[in-house]
């Protein structure tokens, strides 16, 4: 069984005020930002301090008709499937950025993972989302984390790839599947909701036996799966069309040509689940 991170209540409690340095270097990235003057990405900047709010916000009008966003209106605008794992990636990269020793790098630290918002017609399109730790108080606790978001294109013809944290720009392979876990727990209580209790089993069997072959995830054989799931052809072909059918309404189409290729995604973006 994997080690999984559980979520801290206390997490933000007790952050002071932010340093006047890391609030002039915040400013900094804030008119860099507006500078570029890419209408294809917004920006916002988040003061994680209870109740959380928008401390800083551009483009976020020309993206979705609203040029002041509160924090619940943003919230509202990511895809509703996709809440509980945006949640659940934000709390663990915040809590593993406090983990991680100041070494003068803390700045150049950065979280990148993809994220579905609904545009102003009322579809959504995928987002890659950078996430920067913007300023700190004395005790070098996160105050402000900056976010910015790059658009990729519509909902259902993209698939998004795994998160990842780094420092200068270097993935950190270990906490980067810690990301991936806590996201993965997300998932997979999403689709217990989307999914019929036999349909989450026969999806479940199919990740369990979907396997790494050459670094590519690689789903079981139809005849496998008949066999492991004791159903011949025409049963294994209902009973996946029920699980495709079911999983539109939270993920993309291209990812949704097979049952075996639906787990091999989600093995890669969210990692092999626990049996």
């Amino acid at each position: 069984m994997r080690a999984k991170r559980p979520f801290k209540k206390h997490l933000f409690d007790d952050i002071g005020e932010p340093t006047l340095a890391s609030s002039a270097e915040l400013r900094a990235i804030q008119s860099n930002c507006v500078k570029r003057r890419n209408l294809n990405s917004f920006y916002i900047t988040i003061d994680v301090r209870l109740p959380v709010t928008i401390f800083w916000q551009h483009n976020t009008g020309l993206h979705f008709g609203q040029p002041k966003l509160t924090f619940s209106n943003y919230f509202d605008l990511i895809h509703p499937h996709w809440q509980s794992t945006y949640r659940r990636l934000t709390f663990a990269g915040y809590e593993i950025s406090r983990e991680m020793t100041p070494d003068g790098l803390a700045k150049k630290r950065s979280y990148s993972g993809y994220i579905p918002m609904r545009q102003q017609d009322g579809s959504y399109s995928w987002y890659k989302q950078f996430l920067l730790l913007g300023s700190f108080d004395k005790e070098e606790k996160i105050v402000h984390l900056h976010h910015e978001y790059l658009r990729l294109g519509p909902f259902d013809d993209l698939r998004p790839f795994a998160p990842e944290i780094a420092t200068n720009g270097v993935v950190n392979e270990i906490y980067s599947e810690e990301l991936k876990l806590a996201a993965g727990d997300a998932i997979d209580r999403e689709l217990k909701i989307i999914l019929t209790n036999s349909s989450y089993r026969n999806l479940l069997a199919y990740r369990l036996n979907t396997v790494l072959v050459d670094g590519k995830w690689t789903p079981p054989s139809s005849s496998r799966m008949q066999e492991l799931l004791s159903l011949n052809q025409q049963a294994l072909n209902k009973a996946n069309t029920r699980i495709l059918r079911a999983a539109k309404v939270a993920f993309p189409k291209c990812t949704l040509g097979s049952v075996g290729t639906f787990a091999a995604f989600l093995n890669e973006i969210f990692s092999s689940p626990d049996e």
